[in-house]
């Protein structure tokens, strides 16, 4: 048996490419409205590597969910699971995480509109950690936003937060994320504990993912002639506090005397260690992602292996438009290990009643494995 499927903010599918490599789930539509993002979704189905059943490119506020059942031949409550990842720039740790301030804070309530229209018997919500801190305006505290969120959700969902990291399960990328699974039967869903890291198998390193690639006319971004003479000082691993001090001055300006450790800025990618976080714009100066040997980006095509694409997936657009669309995505590898159990919790549903004191249920795993990395290194040093 498959579980259907509708997927919202498609993007390049990537949350959906996990979903279907664990043979467990049709889709039965996608909604996505960029341009590019769409031409990605049609020309891999034309090509006959994936199945997004009926693609939507509309606007997920202006989209009303009662005409996608209509056209599906779907009754409230018929649907299995409805799965998304509402843009993620207000949340972002990256950015100014202006929350529900940010109009891109509000999609989480049109995809619960979504939810309280279709009524599916489970739902999937991905975004960045940087959710459990986002504030609803700048006046309230943190964690507001997402707690608003969460009450605001129909009381016979129970509702599971998990907070991972996709390196813990075999992604070679540092790239920590809050996944939201609810479900009106009365399951108890449970994410797997990490495969990856201290005391197990061993992460998945650059090199794991990108050596051997053969990429003949590769899409690469550009450092200005000044950048690249600024990175060509730092070795592999470095980053700004490798350079002379006048060099990492002029180049960070009041970057240079900011608070924390600022790793990211003048960053040289470790063959030995996993990626950073994939982005929207590998040539970012402040989280930049410098090839350890060539002074260079990352190509898209080593995003997307570095994000556990298949090589054979095709990226449409202009190359802002593809970075943009791999820096954006659920890595698959991950996508595969939320639908399983999304779909194990289908599986073992007993249909009880959510008891209301144990409706919302938060789980940190990446936190556990963080204290394991640290209390390894001390001691080893």
């Amino acid at each position: 048996m498959k579980y259907s499927v509708v997927s919202l903010f498609s993007g390049s599918m990537g949350l959906d490419l996990g979903l279907a490599a664990t043979g467990r789930f049709k889709h039965l539509a996608c909604v996505e409205l960029d341009p590019s993002a769409c031409r990605t979704i049609r020309v891999n189905r034309d090509a006959g590597r994936v199945d997004p059943g009926r693609l939507y490119k509309d606007d997920i506020e202006k989209l009303d969910p009662r005409r996608v059942m209509s056209d599906l031949e779907l009754r409230p409550g018929h649907l299995d699971v409805l799965v998304g990842g509402p843009p993620c720039q207000s949340y972002s740790t990256a950015g100014k995480q202006r929350g529900a301030g940010d109009v891109r804070g509000l999609m989480l309530w049109q995809m619960l509109w979504w939810i309280e229209t279709i009524r599916p018997k489970a739902w999937l919500l991905e975004n960045v950690s940087g959710l459990l801190s986002a504030r609803l305006s700048p006046q309230d505290g943190k964690g507001t936003l997402l707690a608003r969120f969460l009450a605001d959700v129909p009381r016979d969902y129970r509702l599971d937060v998990f907070t991972v990291n996709a390196m813990d399960h075999g992604v070679p990328q540092n790239r920590e994320r809050v996944l939201v699974v609810g479900n009106r039967l009365g399951g108890v869903a449970d994410f797997p504990p990490p495969t990856h890291g201290p005391g197990r198998t061993p992460y998945r390193t650059l090199a794991d993912a990108v050596v051997g690639l053969e990429d003949p006319d590769p899409v690469v971004a550009r450092y200005t002639a000044r950048r690249r003479e600024v990175l060509d000082q730092v070795p592999p691993g470095g980053c700004w506090r490798d350079l002379p001090p006048e060099v990492a001055r002029e180049g960070m300006g009041k970057g240079y005397y900011g608070s924390g450790g600022r790793p990211g800025w003048f960053r040289r990618l470790n063959w030995e260690r996993p990626s950073p976080t994939i982005l929207t714009d590998a040539a970012q100066v402040m989280s930049c992602l410098c090839h350890p040997d060539e002074t260079r980006p990352l190509s898209i095509r080593e995003c997307a292996r570095v994000q556990t694409y298949p090589d054979d997936w095709q990226f449409v657009g202009t190359a802002a438009d593809q970075y943009r669309a791999v820096g954006n995505a659920v890595p698959p590898l991950l996508g595969s290990v939320a639908g399983n159990a999304v779909a194990d919790l289908l599986d073992g549903v007993a249909g009880s009643t959510v008891a209301e004191a144990e409706r919302i249920r938060f789980v940190d795993l990446a936190a556990a494995t963080r204290a394991q990395r640290r209390r390894r290194t001390r001691a080893s040093g």
